[in-house]
């Protein structure tokens, strides 16, 4: 893996803990990541209404710990000056761009982004390229280059830096994970291939090794091809088989297509219609509508392989409890015909913030970004202390931050985490040249102390599963990411897309249960493009291209 130049931790404690004395200097020149204004300077925001958002009593999204922190070091008055529901967001900031009445501070979404390209078109927001430059600090910075600065690229239009992007964790990606006690009772290799995948199920199910019938490889009913980030799905063979469900990609020819459309699809979806057929994939996974059934299937040891992302272990937790001695692993598998574990990668930028052309001082963006994160991941340990009575609550931290659900943190901080709770299990320290922060070196001791005492206690399990047994994994050197080109929305998307969706999942479940043979597959290709797949391909091309 590429290399990210980082400012150690301990740097990065040191610097922060500068606050104190930057902020007693001469503010004469508010062009400076942590400087407060010399006379109070209000900041207005619309945001998502939370409705259960878990703060302590008398705190609310615009009155919390964290805004009155903020609030006092920089000299500002945050205001929540009107909240919408989830659904009704997007409506209302349209009619705040109607009325040309935004907020000071605006939060978006991908879905948003049309109505951000909008904004910017007509000048209505600021450009953020100097107060980036000037403002952001060591960070915020260190995390943007973690991804390359491909946040960035969405939100700039004519040399200008329109928004300051999230950032998603990648190494999110599907894994397999088996009954590593059972593989071993039934005399098994770990799998590489469909074909191992296939064998394994067979036996698990032929042997009984937990005692009961063991269904197929158990999947979620409503959902069963997913996308970055999914669980009990079956895009693990999708991708190994050449394709890209639901995501938007670079073809071998260079040029832009819809994944889910791929040769490489078909291939995939015949050989998930014959493991259907076998039983190999749970035949009944359709009926089971009741919430928490997959999960249910591996922590009452009735299925023991399924695909999941590196965080498994918090859906089975169960299984601690019930089989204290079950031994998990997860391996990079299905393998590509090539040897490669070919799977899914996230955009780079999810949620992000804009301010307003209007208002004074859009370098505000930064300086509030800045604390936010100095607060919630303890470089400042004084700020973290008045934080964390509010943690401990379990306060949804995106409707307390005043930026939103904007998150910023290491493209690589799974496998970090793992890294560090590998060294924590096998060495009893943390060796040197490791960081992250206190909450990866938390999750390190607690993998370590279940490694020793193999008796659950408190997270220790989870931890164990989590981050020693799943996130390690994750960088695994035969890995390769199909990175997505676009994740945003696009003119015609609101109109066609739903009933492109729908066409798409029909495909799945007829193709995979039965229903119509693979062939169908090259029809569906033919009607997503017809009923307005070609269009929509078109606008992404324009949006990343031209």
């Amino acid at each position: 893996m590429r290399k990210v130049s980082m400012i150690t931790l301990a740097a990065m404690l040191a610097v922060c803990c500068l606050a104190t004395a930057v902020l007693a200097a001469d503010s004469s020149d508010i062009m400076q990541p942590r400087t407060p204004y010399p006379e109070t300077l209000t900041v207005t925001a619309g945001r998502i209404f939370e409705s259960v958002p878990h703060y302590p009593e008398g705190d609310s999204m615009g009155n919390n710990a964290m805004v009155r922190w903020i609030n006092e070091m920089l000299n500002i008055d945050y205001q929540v000056v009107w909240t919408a529901d989830e659904a009704e967001y997007e409506q209302k900031l349209a009619l705040q761009v109607a009325s040309n009445d935004l907020p000071d501070l605006i939060h978006m979404r991908p879905r948003d982004y049309l109505t951000f390209r909008m904004m910017v078109d007509n000048g209505l927001l600021a450009d953020l390229t100097e107060a980036y430059e000037k403002c952001a600090g060591e960070y915020i910075v260190d995390t943007f280059a973690s991804y390359d600065f491909a946040n960035f690229e969405p939100f700039k239009s004519d040399g200008g830096l329109y928004a300051i992007g999230g950032g998603q964790y990648a190494y999110e990606h599907i894994l397999t994970w088996i009954r590593k006690d059972w593989l071993d009772a039934c005399g098994l290799e770990v799998p590489k291939t469909l074909d191992d995948i296939a064998e394994i199920v067979l036996a698990f199910q032929e042997a009984k090794p937990g005692g009961q019938e063991i269904v197929g490889i158990p999947v979620v009913y409503n959902n069963p091809v997913q996308t970055y980030n999914g669980s009990f799905d079956l895009s693990a063979v999708l991708f190994s088989t050449g394709g890209a469900p639901k995501t938007w990609v670079r073809g071998d020819d260079g040029e832009i297509v819809y994944g889910s459309i791929l040769p490489g699809m078909k291939e995939g979806l015949a050989v998930l219609a014959d493991w259907y057929s076998k039983g190999i994939i749970d035949k009944q996974f359709v009926t089971r509508t009741s919430g928490g059934t997959v999960e249910a299937f591996v922590a009452g040891g009735q299925a023991g392989l399924w695909f999941a992302p590196w965080w498994t272990g918090y859906q089975v937790n169960d299984l601690a409890a019930n089989e204290p001695d079950a031994e998990l692993i997860c391996v990079s598998a299905p393998l590509t015909k090539e040897g490669s574990y070919r799977h899914s990668w996230p955009a780079a930028a999810g949620d992000f913030v804009a301010m307003s052309a209007s208002f004074s001082n859009p370098e505000v963006l930064l300086k509030i970004l800045n604390l936010e994160f100095d607060m919630h991941r303890g470089f400042n340990e004084e700020a973290f202390a008045l934080w964390k009575p509010t943690l401990d609550v379990n306060v949804n931290w995106t409707s307390a931050f005043p930026t939103g659900g904007l998150n910023r943190e290491y493209m690589d901080a799974v496998p970090r985490s793992g890294l560090i709770a590998k060294s924590f299990v096998e060495t009893g320290e943390l060796q040197e040249g490791l960081y992250g922060t206190e909450d990866m070196m938390r999750w390190g001791r607690n993998a370590e102390d279940f490694a020793k005492t193999r008796t659950v206690s408190g997270s220790n399990w989870l931890d164990y599963i989590c981050r020693y047994v799943g996130a390690n994994i994750t960088m695994d050197p035969i890995n390769v990411p199909v990175k997505p080109v676009f994740s945003y929305s696009t003119e015609s998307m609101a109109d066609i897309k739903p009933n492109l969706d729908k066409l798409e999942e029909e495909m799945y479940y007829s193709i995979i249960m039965g229903e119509k043979s693979v062939d169908y597959f090259d029809e569906f290709v033919e009607a997503w493009k017809a009923q307005g797949g070609d269009r929509i391909t078109a606008e992404v091309i324009a949006l990343v291209d031209n």
